[in-house]
């Protein structure tokens, strides 16, 4: 008799430290949940944030808490001066950018390259300053273009 009543304790406490451990890895996967939940944009960045896929915002450096299944970082682009290297016609352009608008500039595509290619493939004789105006709408304005050989 005594050892069935040894079985019977070791089985509670068997099936108590199972509920235990289950409850902890439970309630550590809930915490884990709702910490991915943050979403920090970098200091000299700005962010483009999209919730169920619709766009929410533009946001400055810092952390943010949006809910986890719902919001999501969708783009972050350093803010200031771009200098990129176009070489069209074996010619080389340095063009010295800012981001205007980074909505624009994220939903165009986000590719000086790709959209100075495509306006000068429709256009082949295209001045900088209608190029600069035609980058306008991408969100992008111009600073300076320099020509090396």
């Amino acid at each position: 008799m005594k050892n069935y009543q040894l079985i019977f304790v070791d089985s509670i406490l068997e099936t108590f430290w199972f509920w235990v451990i289950l409850l902890a890895i439970i309630l550590i996967g809930i915490i884990l949940f709702f910490l991915t939940g943050f979403i920090h944009i970098h200091r000299g960045y700005i962010g483009i944030i999209e919730e169920m896929g619709v766009y929410k915002g533009v946001y400055q450096p810092g952390y943010y808490y949006f809910h986890p299944l719902y919001g999501r970082r969708v783009g972050m682009y350093k803010s200031g001066l771009h200098i990129n290297d176009i070489v069209f016609r074996d010619q080389l352009f340095r063009v010295t950018y800012v981001i205007d608008d980074v909505k624009a500039y994220h939903y165009a595509g986000h590719n000086l390259m790709l959209f100075v290619d495509d306006l000068l493939m429709k256009n082949k004789k295209i001045k900088i300053d209608e190029l600069a105006e035609s980058l306008k709408k991408y969100g992008i304005k111009i600073e300076n273009i320099e020509t090396h050989q």
